[in-house]
């Protein structure tokens, strides 16, 4: 089976310019590097939530856990979190308006009652 065309830094980084200018730009761009960083899907993406990512003290956590029905083959999985997607998390952390519980979807909708991915 063919895998997908990963991008380069130049086409990431032109990616990331035109998410910068959409209305959500902060999320989309979370949900655009937790995907080329860590490799998640979308929906596994849309399930995470604020303690999914950062530990109980709000530190990055070094793997992020994928329960088994997030997944698209029904296994759970760990992921590493790489020093990169740190920085970003954290960013994307700093672009809340306000503190959220553990139990938040990490990326949330205007309506904040849902996951989303609006890229």
């Amino acid at each position: 089976m063919k895998q997908a065309r990963v991008l380069t830094e130049a086409e990431l980084k032109r990616v990331l310019a035109t998410v910068a200018d959409t209305r959500h730009g902060a999320r989309n761009r979370m949900a655009l590097m937790l995907s080329h960083l860590a490799g998640l899907r979308v929906g596994e993406i849309a399930a995470l939530t604020i303690r999914d990512v950062l530990d109980s003290e709000g530190k990055v956590r070094e793997q992020i856990r994928l329960a088994a029905a997030i997944t698209k083959g029904g296994h759970a999985r760990v992921v590493f979190v790489s020093e990169r997607l740190r920085r970003e998390i954290e960013r994307y952390r700093k672009s809340w308006e306000k503190e959220r519980l553990a139990k938040s979807p990490l990326l949330v909708t205007q309506r904040r009652s849902r996951a989303a991915l609006m890229i």
